[in-house]
């Protein structure tokens, strides 16, 4: 009986400590971007959706269904930084794969940085650190 309950004590002060470990990380700054270009018009001219699937309301683009929309604009390179994100469903991951797939049609590519935790144990486990380049 006294061996589970120092099994436990320990247990729980290593997920206290972890927690913690978690809670003190330093936030990162959002880039500035006030000097980006806008990626599409108010009227959404400029994008590639099924029609009625997207909008912008007071200011925010805002999706009615759960479909892509596309720039007309092509971009090739993409960095996407998973590091403070604990989670990431199969929609997530396919959602990805497709930016990918648009990236090398285009002669660019996604990187994937800060994997970590359990998502980084899904892209080794569904095998995508092979087709991102992982940093």
């Amino acid at each position: 009986m006294k061996k589970l309950t120092v099994v436990l004590l320990s247990t729980g002060l290593a997920l206290a400590l972890n927690s913690r470990a978690a809670n003190e990380r330093p936030s990162k700054a959002h880039p500035d971007s006030s000097q980006w270009e806008q990626l599409f018009k108010a009227d959404l001219s400029d994008a590639d959706f099924p029609k009625g699937s997207w909008y912008f309301e007071a200011g925010t683009l805002t999706a009615s269904k759960d479909v892509m929309i596309w720039t007309q604009k092509d971009y090739e390179n993409f960095v996407v930084d998973l590091g403070d994100v604990d989670y990431i469903d199969s929609s997530g991951l396919g959602t990805l794969v497709a930016i990918q797939k648009r990236a090398l049609e285009h002669g660019g590519g996604v990187v994937i940085r800060g994997l970590q935790g359990l998502v980084k144990d899904l892209f080794e486990l569904t095998r995508l650190t092979k087709v991102f380049e992982i940093q």
